[in-house]
């Protein structure tokens, strides 16, 4: 579930790499041609439109922590999703931040009753357009956090 969770909403929404050799790139569908790029070409990596690519994950707007089984991550590529990014220069402290969120979902879940606002989720979650680096709610948050005890 936190998998699917950094899927569609990564932590950071792009990051960059320099290309070390020439490659070619696309090609997987008629609407993509493939692209050469040379070495020591500056490269940006849109995080979120790759792990919303319909290529790597069907119905991406679809909320499936199943994506994540063994068995469906064996048929993806490995690097189709990458959060904390991929390789030496991935984020050092990925394993302390998923321990973290781990520990605040449970915190929460001991600590409060969460329920929807208005009792239903909204149909459409729309982000924040001004905040590009961290997704935000553009219409707040739709959950509501009621403290179950007095610490």
């Amino acid at each position: 579930t936190v998998e699917e969770c950094l899927r569609k909403h990564p932590p950071g929404t792009t990051t960059t790499r320099l290309c070390t050799k020439d490659v070619e790139i696309g090609g997987h569908t008629d609407n993509c041609p493939p692209i050469k790029i040379e070495a020591g070409t500056p490269v940006v990596l849109p995080m979120y439109s790759l792990h919303n690519d319909p290529y790597h994950f069907p119905d991406p707007e679809r909320f499936d922590p199943e994506r994540f089984s063994e068995e469906n991550k064996e048929k993806r590529h490995p690097y189709a999703h990458f959060p904390f990014g991929a390789g030496p220069r991935s984020c050092p402290g990925f394993r302390f931040a998923l321990s973290m969120v781990k520990m605040s979902i449970i915190s929460i879940l001991l600590d409060f009753k969460v329920t929807l606002r208005d009792g239903k989720p909204p149909e459409k979650i729309e982000l924040n357009p001004m905040n590009t680096f961290f997704h935000t709610p553009k219409n707040g948050l739709w959950i509501k956090f009621d403290k179950l005890r007095q610490n």
